[in-house]
């Protein structure tokens, strides 16, 4: 194999209707599990365990995203823009991405017990234990994952996506059947599909990993990612604002329900909205004219915003019936926070689209400073709006934060690719009639 070869990405390597069909699928198959073990963990936990369960997740999850220093964009963007050899990159950036796993289990093992004082102290000991091995196991599907998607291999990019929460769903039945539903136990059930999904990849790609490491390709993998960890720490902190003032403030009842409503305002959104992410960010890297890059963002945005407008409106209008027949009656009280978080979460999924796009272009600046308004808006407003409205106060701080980081998005935009409101506003009969016609392909198997 001659070294263009192995270099430039596959010319039949496009996304098409198919792809675009296998995404959306697996990330309603994740939004699904994900619904069946909200259910599981709430009904058998109550709003009590179901907030100790989050609370004991909830920090080694953020360390796992702060750890990584930009290392998945970075990989994913060196593969897709044919900068380097893809077995070079994948190798190199996971043994990199073990290197900053030993890094944030040691931090987080003493920033831990400050985090969880208060009223979670007493989940200091299964919260440490869960990320020393989370962090390593993680990192390196992460790793590898951003290969597949840099490489535009979505077979595999979609089975890691789906295989975790499929392990997890799989072990809490088993849990339950057994009688033994304790939070400790969901707790390793978490960890377990993380665990044997990493071993499976492992197994599965073992030629990627067990190389040595390119020395060189390190440096420029670790110069890339601080290119982009800045609006990757920026976004997590944004995306996790309201939970980690949970996490900090809120006994872990409110805690438990704030949980159940973010389970049902993710309803098919946060499916739609991961779907466009995942094949936006590598497409936008591989165009190459900016009429190209201008026409396809338009469409994907258009698409978008219908989509989530529909799917919002449905989820709002089914949460008042649906939330306390589903979780149960003791989770009553998130229908509310439940409906301001959904509405919150169209803004905030239009946002990360253009992310996505613009870390495929190669650019940092704008996204970053778009995330830091939406964290100044959500400090200003948080507290005045949990004064007056209690738990609903946070998705509606989320709502008016994420509403003004779009628009200075769009307003970008509008400079970089000429994107006019003509081009993205999806809400229209034109869009809808084009998304029926191209779902008649997909089923058609065009």
């Amino acid at each position: 194999m001659s070294q263009a070869a192995t270099v430039q990405p596959p010319a039949e390597a496009r996304v098409s209707h198919r792809t675009w069909l296998a995404t959306f699928i697996t990330n309603g198959g994740v939004l699904l599990i994900g619904i069946g073990s909200g259910v599981l963990t709430a009904r058998l936990l109550l709003p009590e365990g179901r907030g100790q369960l989050a609370s004991i997740l909830f920090w080694p999850a953020f360390f796992q995203g702060m750890g990584l220093l930009g290392l998945k964009e970075a990989i994913t963007r060196r593969i897709s823009s044919g900068a380097a050899e893809i077995h070079v990159v994948a190798s190199t950036g996971t043994w990199l991405a073990l290197g900053y796993a030993l890094m944030s289990s040691v931090i987080g093992y003493f920033l831990l017990p400050v985090l969880l004082a208060g009223s979670h102290e007493d989940l200091v000991a299964p919260a440490r234990q869960y990320m020393l091995i989370l962090l390593p196991f993680a990192f390196v599907t992460l790793s590898l994952r951003s290969a597949d998607q840099g490489r535009l291999n979505f077979a595999w990019h979609n089975t890691l996506v789906v295989a975790v929460p499929a392990v997890y769903l799989a072990a809490l039945c088993g849990l339950w059947l057994a009688g033994r539903f304790t939070v400790e136990n969901v707790v390793w059930a978490n960890l377990g599909g993380v665990v044997v999904v990493t071993i499976l990849r492992l197994g599965l790609g073992w030629r990627w990993v067990f190389r040595l490491p390119c020395a060189a390709e390190a440096r420029r993998l670790f110069a890339t990612g601080l290119r982009f960890y800045l609006t990757a720490m920026v976004m997590l902190l944004g995306s996790q604002a309201d939970r980690m003032v949970l996490v900090t403030f809120w006994n872990n009842a409110s805690i438990g329900l704030y949980s159940v409503a973010a389970t049902v305002a993710s309803t098919g959104i946060g499916a739609l909205s991961n779907s466009f992410q995942t094949i936006v960010f590598p497409q936008m890297g591989r165009l190459c004219e900016e009429r190209a890059r201008h026409e396809y963002l338009s469409r994907q945005l258009r698409y978008a915003t219908i989509l989530l407008a529909g799917l919002a409106a449905a989820v709002i209008c089914l949460t008042p019936w649906a939330l306390p027949v589903v979780f149960g009656s003791g989770f009553k009280d998130a229908v509310y926070p439940a409906m301001a978080l959904t509405l919150a979460l169209v803004p905030f999924a239009l946002r990360q689209i253009l992310i996505a796009a613009l870390r495929g272009l190669g650019e940092a600046r704008s996204a970053t400073v778009s995330e830091v308004i939406a964290l100044g808006v959500f400090g200003l407003l948080i507290w005045p709006l949990a004064g007056v409205f209690g738990l609903t106060g946070l998705p509606l701080a989320l709502l008016v934060a994420n509403a003004v980081s779009v628009a200075y998005l769009f307003r970008y935009m509008n400079t970089r690719l000429l994107l006019r409101t003509a081009d993205w506003w999806g809400l229209n009969l034109a869009t809808a009639r084009h998304l029926v016609r191209s779902g008649r392909r997909y089923l058609a198997g065009r």
